[in-house]
């Protein structure tokens, strides 16, 4: 809550803004801070139109017709941002988020810690809506927690919050 853009969007009652959308799809910010932009609009368990809005800012902004478009041109960052905001729409359904997040992957040529461990995130729900698994919940996320070649662009209190609530899952394993 240190960053004003953070703190605007807990302020936002959840709902993603023209400002915040600017902020999320300037390359020149942080995506730590993006991240955390999404995080302080929290979830809802009704469901949420984030994702819809931000699609439409996109398509708006760069001309893109359709979802093929963005992931297409999209670099790691937006789609990244673009998959948190849809897993944080409907936190019980992220397969479409988690396909969104495999794209991000595949780009993130900078060898993003956050990008890698928002898709570990997402990831770990669709585990547990999938399988209920809580020990291969545990594992994806040491998975790519653990993966060497990445470049920590995360804030260590940040971290440690997301690492504390996944590793708590390990006592399910054997």
């Amino acid at each position: 809550m240190d960053i004003p853009i953070v703190e605007k969007a807990s302020m936002a009652k959840g709902e993603l803004n023209e400002e915040l959308m600017q902020y999320l799809v300037d390359t020149l910010q942080p995506i730590e801070y993006k991240i955390a932009v999404i995080n302080a609009l929290g979830w809802d368990i009704n469901g949420k139109k984030n994702a819809d809005k931000f699609l439409a800012f996109i398509s708006a902004q760069w001309g893109f017709n359709n979802i093929d478009a963005i992931l297409a041109n999209g670099n790691a960052e937006l789609l990244i941002c673009l998959a948190y905001i849809k897993a944080m729409d409907n936190y019980f359904e992220v397969e479409e988020a988690l396909n969104i997040a495999q794209k991000a992957i595949l780009k993130n040529t900078k060898s993003s810690f956050t990008i890698e461990i928002v898709f570990a995130l997402i990831k770990t729900q669709e585990v547990l809506r999938t399988q209920g698994n809580f020990c291969t919940v545990h594992r994806v996320y040491h998975f790519y927690r653990n993966k060497s070649n990445l470049k920590m662009d995360m804030r260590e209190n940040a971290f440690a919050s997301i690492d504390n609530y996944l590793s708590a899952y390990k006592k399910h394993c054997d």
